[in-house]
């Protein structure tokens, strides 16, 4: 797992073993530092092995908890590591703990681990059922803490054991949660449940990030490249390329003026906030030099506002905000609105057709297909005939012909000019606005 993932720091419970037997391990997977928390007798014990870069502080530990404060990405944070107690009369204390924490706590909060409890009856398959109010303390604990759960892939279900009768029992006992300031601070957050080697428990892993995991960038219709005059130029040569078939259709000459446009923006890449800075500096500078000319500055201040208005753009776009025109500048709204789509469009959950709530990438994918499957498929009615002909007919003979008509240029003219040229683009990354 350490080779595969690399992560920054691992936090084991029951690790029935003292610190100099941990350390061979810290030696083996080439952690910087370890925390321990020694067993009793043969039970118990926590181990945190963590890198240098974190600048781990730790601020209270016990046989249930470590809680650290550390620097991710120069962010502060706190982060707690937890082992909920077997023993359901004792469980209690660990949540009174975690909910003093709360009152003191002022910044982003992890926490994870192996909290032996459980939220819901759909985080239990096999066994007993458990009663309602076995999950009240636990979820009234992650209330008052305020912490949410983060979007995950895997089998939740982290746990898996035998009970009397040979019966197989699976429950989610491990989780990752943080609090408000967490997501908004780290938004990308991320976990996965791994698959089940060498123990009953699942190894949870966090991915804490501020941003969004490096893709490879996708092709888009950018609206500040209209304000470029090599663009009408670059869209004729791609339009007109000796690359292209005698016989191409208008398909294939979209493609190349899109590997056309494609290749010009690699050659003209303009990360325009960072532009912004620079002219913003070079403004500053300007002002305070006693030889600047009043032309040196005005020829500055006008490529910041080339600029300001470049990125003004840029975020309109990206935040669909058609009801706004541009010209305030007002960056921040966008860039805002661009942050609540992105929240508002995410699915964190689905219900089944039993009622049953699911959370991970694969079910929320299945539950969504059959949904459209079941709505789109035909049921294969019988004596359909019967049913349309107590159906008044609407369509008249002349509308008919309209109809079955052969398309004609306008018509495919008329719709992509009648769309508004900011809208989704299709998948060949060409917004309306490109026709």
């Amino acid at each position: 797992m350490c080779s595969k993932h690399r992560p920054g720091l691992v936090f084991l419970s029951e690790t029935k073993n003292k610190k100099p037997m941990l350390q061979n391990i810290q030696a083996d997977l080439g952690f910087d530092h370890l925390f321990t928390v020694e067993p009793l007798g043969l039970s118990g014990g926590l181990a945190l092995f963590f890198m240098e870069d974190f600048q781990v502080n730790v601020l209270f530990s016990n046989n249930r908890m470590i809680d650290i404060e550390a620097i991710i990405d120069g962010i502060k944070v706190f982060m707690t590591f937890v082992y909920g107690n077997p023993v359901l009369e004792r469980r209690e204390q660990v949540w009174e703990r975690l909910t003093r924490f709360s009152t003191i706590k002022s910044g982003p909060w992890f926490m994870i681990g192996d909290f032996n409890e459980l939220t819901c009856h759909e985080e239990k398959v096999g066994g007993r059922k458990c009663p309602d109010s076995s999950f009240l303390s636990f979820n009234q604990m992650l209330n008052d803490c305020g912490m949410l759960e983060f979007p995950f892939s895997g089998n939740m279900l982290s746990w898996v054991g035998k009970r009397s009768g040979n019966s197989t029992v699976r429950c989610r006992l491990d989780r990752a949660v943080g609090n408000e300031e967490w997501h908004e601070r780290l938004p990308h957050s991320s976990v996965k449940y791994l698959r089940l080697w060498g123990s009953d428990h699942r190894t949870v892993l966090g991915d804490i990030l501020a941003k969004p995991p490096r893709k490879s960038k996708s092709f888009k219709f950018d609206k500040r490249w209209l304000d470029n005059e090599e663009l009408r130029q670059v869209i004729l040569e791609g339009w007109k390329s000796s690359d292209l078939p005698p016989d191409a259709n208008i398909m294939d000459h979209i493609s190349s003026c899109r590997r056309a446009l494609g290749q010009w923006r690699r050659q003209h890449e303009t990360n325009s906030g960072k532009l912004v800075e620079e002219l913003k500096e070079k403004v500053e500078i300007l002002y305070s030099k006693d030889d600047s000319t009043s032309d040196e500055l005005a020829g500055a201040l006008k490529e910041l506002s080339a600029a300001l208005k470049a990125e003004e753009i840029f975020w309109k776009q990206k935040g669909r905000v058609l009801w706004l025109q541009e010209g305030d500048r007002n960056t921040i709204f966008f860039h805002a609105i661009t942050k609540q789509r992105r929240a508002r469009n995410q699915i964190t959950q689905l219900k089944d057709t039993n009622g049953n709530i699911v959370k991970d990438d694969d079910g929320l994918v299945a539950i969504a297909t059959d949904y459209f499957r079941q709505l789109f498929e035909s049921s294969n009615p019988e004596a359909i005939d019967e049913a349309l002909a107590m159906v008044s007919s609407s369509i008249s003979d002349a509308i008919n012909v309209d109809l079955t008509a052969p398309v004609t240029e306008w018509e495919v003219k008329l719709a992509p000019f009648a769309m508004h040229p900011e809208k989704t683009p299709g998948p060949d990354g060409m917004t309306a606005l490109f026709y």
